[in-house]
C-alpha cells in the first residue's frame, strides 16, 4: 500500500489531499512483488477473522511460513461456521486463538454474526505496535475492534469484500453501511478488497480517496489441482475429447447459489443429448427444491454427492469437463480457482467476484448472467454440442489456474501491508 508519505503526525479527513493511489497489485509483475523488500522482517501482524475456514487456513500457514509473517497471531470469533461443518481436521501452523462468544443469525439468514467480549483483552494485549488486519465490517466484534483502534490512533488495516449487490437495495442495510464505511474512512489505514476489480471501484467510490484502496484476488494452495488439470491436459492430448461431457457443480445449494437455473438448463439439454452427465457436489437449505426440479427423463443422468469434505474435493474434480458456477451474489469463489487449475472451462456467473475477474467469455468460458437460463442454456449446450473444444479451452483454463497460487497470494498481500507497519504509536493515514 503505497503510504509511506503517510508516516509522522496523523491528519484529519479534511487536511487530506487526494493523490493517485497506486495500480492494482494484479497488475504489478510478479518479479517486482518479490524483490521489492531487500531484506524482510517479521512483521508485527494481527487478524481479526470471523471462521477458520479451510482457505483461510492455508492462507495464514503460508503468510507464517514467510519471514515477514512468523509473528502472525489470529483470532477468530467461532471455530466452525454451522452451514459449513467440515469435519477433516485444520492444521494450524501459526498462533491462533478462538473467542469465547455469542454466536447468532437474523431472519434465518446464512450469515452467522459474533460477539465476543475478549476481544477487548486482546486489544489491550496487542496495542499500538501491532498492526491489526480485520477481515470484515459487519460482526459486532470486529466493530468494537475497529472504534477501539480508531479512538486509540492504533493502525489497522480492513480486509473485505464487496458487498453484495442484492444487499445494496436495502434502505436500512444501507444506512448501517454507511455508518461503518464512514468509520474506516475515518479511521483505518487502508482498505484491502478481497476479490475483483470491481471490488476495487466500489471501495474507491466510498473512501473517495481519503485513504488508499487495493484489491487482492483470493488464492489457495492450487497444488493437488494443478496436478489434476496437468493429466486432464495430457489425457486429451491423447485420447482426444469426451465422449461423455461431465457437467459439474461444487458449492452451497441455497437460493443464491443459482443451482435451480443450472437443473432446468441441463433439464433441456438431456433431453436432446444421451452424451451429458451433471454432478452436484454439495447441500443446503435449497437441496430438496432442486432436486424436485430433475425432469424424471433424465434423472439417471444426474448424480448429487451430496456434502463432502474439502480435502476430498480435489479427486472429485477428475470426474468434471466443464465446471459450471451460476452464484447470484458472491464476493469471489473460491471454486473459479480451483476449477481452472483443474483444466475445467467454466461456464459462470457475473455475480460472482471471481468470475468476473477471471473468465473471460471465449477465453476459459463463458461469463452469464444467473438469471438468463436461456444464456445458461447456450452456454452448456456449446460444449454439449462441440466436446472438441473443451479440449482448447482446458489448456487456457490450467495456463491461468498456475498464476491463482498461494504463494503469489501472500508475496502480493505483504507488499501491501509492509509500509503500513508502526514504526511510531500514532496511526498511519494517507495524504
Amino acid at each position: 500500500m503505497d503510504i509511506e508519505k503517510a508516516r509522522g503526525a496523523p491528519m484529519s479527513a479534511g487536511q487530506m489531499q487526494n493523490e493517485p493511489l497506486s495500480p492494482q497489485l494484479e497488475h504489478i509483475p510478479e518479479e517486482k512483488v518479490s524483490t521489492s523488500r531487500q531484506q524482510p522482517k517479521s512483521l508485527p501482524l494481527t487478524f481479526l477473522h470471523n471462521t477458520a475456514a479451510p482457505y483461510q487456513v492455508e492462507f495464514f500457514n503460508a503468510l507464517a511460513a514467510s519471514e515477514e509473517g512468523k509473528s502472525l497471531q489470529v483470532y477468530y470469533c467461532q471455530l466452525r461456521h454451522h452451514n459449513r461443518p467440515w469435519k477433516a481436521a485444520l492444521v494450524h501452523q501459526y498462533a491462533y486463538e478462538v473467542l469465547r462468544g455469542l454466536h447468532f443469525s437474523l431472519l434465518k439468514r446464512t450469515n452467522v454474526y459474533h460477539f465476543n467480549p475478549g476481544i477487548v483483552t486482546r486489544l489491550l494485549r496487542r496495542g499500538r505496535r501491532n498492526l491489526w488486519i480485520i477481515c470484515g465490517y459487519s460482526d459486532l466484534t470486529n466493530q468494537i475492534a475497529m472504534v477501539w483502534r480508531t479512538i486509540l490512533r492504533q493502525p489497522w488495516i480492513m480486509l473485505t469484500e464487496e458487498p453484495e449487490r442484492s444487499s445494496r437495495r436495502s434502505p436500512l442495510r444501507n444506512l448501517i453501511r454507511w455508518a461503518l464505511l464512514f468509520l474506516i474512512k475515518r479511521g483505518s489505514s487502508g482498505v484491502i478488497a478481497f476479490g475483483a476489480r470491481s471490488a476495487k471501484d466500489y471501495f474507491d467510490e466510498q473512501m473517495k480517496g481519503s485513504i488508499p484502496v487495493e484489491a487482492l484476488p483470493q488464492y489457495l494452495d492450487v497444488s493437488p489441482y494443478l496436478r489434476i488439470g496437468k493429466a486432464r491436459i495430457e489425457r486429451h492430448q491423447r485420447d482426444g475429447a469426451p465422449a461423455t461431457v461431465n457437467f459439474f457443480y461444487a458449492g452451497q445449494v441455497e437460493s443464491f447459489s443459482g443451482v435451480d437455473t443450472l437443473v432446468t438448463a441441463f433439464n433441456q439439454i438431456a433431453r436432446n443429448s444421451s452424451t451429458v452427465r451433471l454432478h452436484i457436489v454439495g447441500s443446503g437449505s435449497a437441496l430438496n427444491h432442486v432436486q424436485q426440479m430433475v425432469d424424471p427423463l433424465v434423472e439417471d443422468r444426474i448424480t448429487f454427492h451430496g456434502t463432502k469434505e474439502w480435502n476430498e474435493m480435489p479427486a472429485l474434480y477428475e470426474i468434471a469437463d466443464v465446471f459450471v458456477h451460476p452464484s447470484r451474489g458472491q464476493g469471489w469463489g473460491m471454486v473459479v480457482n480451483e476449477a481452472l487449475a483443474s483444466g475445467l472451462p467454466l461456464v459462470a456467473s457475473e455475480e460472482s467476484g471471481a468470475a468476473r475477474e477471471l473468465v473471460k467469455t471465449g477465453d476459459v468460458g463463458f461469463l452469464i448472467n444467473p438469471e438468463d437460463i436461456g444464456a445458461m442454456y447456450e452456454s452448456m449446450k456449446f460444449f454439449a454440442d462441440n466436446p472438441e473444444e473443451i479440449v482448447t479451452f482446458a489448456e487456457r483454463a490450467y495456463e491461468t489456474g498456475k498464476g491463482l497460487d498461494i504463494s503469489v497470494g501472500v508475496r502480493r498481500f505483504l507488499d501491501i501491508v509492509s509500509d503500513a507497519v508502526p514504526s511510531q504509536p500514532a496511526p498511519l493515514q494517507a495524504q
